[in-house]
């Protein structure tokens, strides 16, 4: 997108007022087509200032992508431009200053907002507990590994229960955590030794004797497609809502184009079946 916009222009036009659109359109778009396993963009460059951040409010982090090559862009005009005061170009970039303060207040006056907002209520202490045990790698001749998964699972159980008098507000359990099982007792599951009556007795157990949510992945099988998917067990009311993810890890947990280049599928015995049917069926 850069090279095509920067290639076929002139040198000389590249701080004429247009550039203030085309060059952060262009870097915005580049972000919307872009397919990305990792969800970073122009916009996170600006993540460092919280006050520019509030943009986002309004805007989602593509407007973040645009306001940030948006001020790249009006600083390249006003140095270029600087010492021609009263030329249009300099004007545009004054303009522009005054249009990217605007949005410096406004993020100035949301920090100030949600700042007397929860001045006003009663603080409420937030806790989060992440489990991850140093277990080897989830691969597939893993699966059927009993003495495996036991110590999976033990190690699991045995880090959390010196934190339940600490109280969590959320507990989260990685995917690399317990892999290959699920938590929803159905037949399919059953057959396929997918569903783990241990790892929903541990997301049972958390909940309840700490009080938290449970947020953890897990497989399922749902019409012979095996989902991989991001659990949250909620402790108020026992229910679980489910997340099928649609963007997996490439050579982690699909091959690409396997169908194709099949000699190089004998290169990734180890990886799991489920990967390749989530990214068919995704």
């Amino acid at each position: 997108m850069f090279y095509t916009l920067f290639r076929f222009s002139k040198i000389d036009s590249a701080s004429k007022t247009y550039i203030l659109l085309i060059f952060p359109a262009a870097g915005t778009l580049s972000d919307m087509i872009t397919f990305q396993i990792f969800p970073w963009y122009w916009g996170n460059l600006i993540s460092g200032s919280i006050v520019f951040e509030q943009f986002a409010s309004i805007c989602g982090v593509y407007g973040l992508s645009f306001l940030l090559l948006f001020i790249s862009s009006t600083f390249l005009i006003l140095v270029n431009y600087y010492k021609y005061k009263n030329s249009k170009e300099f004007k545009t970039s004054i303009a522009s200053l005054i249009c990217i303060a605007f949005i410096y207040g406004f993020g100035l006056y949301r920090i100030g907002y949600i700042n007397q907002s929860q001045n006003e209520l009663k603080p409420k202490n937030l806790s989060v507990l992440m489990i991850q045990p140093d277990t080897s790698p989830g691969t597939k001749d893993l699966k059927a590994d009993a003495s495996y998964l036991s110590a999976t699972m033990s190690k699991v159980f045995s880090l959390a229960i010196p934190t339940f008098e600490n109280s969590p507000s959320l507990i989260v359990i990685p995917e690399s955590a317990i892999p290959f099982h699920g938590t929803i007792d159905s037949e399919e599951n059953r057959k396929e030794k997918i569903y783990s009556s241990t790892m929903e007795g541990i997301v049972l157990y958390l909940s309840k004797h700490t009080g938290a949510d449970v947020l953890f992945n897990e497989l399922n099988l749902d019409e012979n497609k095996l989902r991989n998917q991001v659990s949250l067990f909620k402790n108020l009311d026992g229910k679980t809502e489910r997340y099928n993810k649609r963007r997996l890890l490439p050579f982690g947990e699909y091959l690409p184009m396997e169908k194709i280049f099949l000699f190089y599928v004998l290169s990734f015995k180890k990886l799991p079946d489920m990967c390749r049917e989530n990214f068919q069926n995704f």
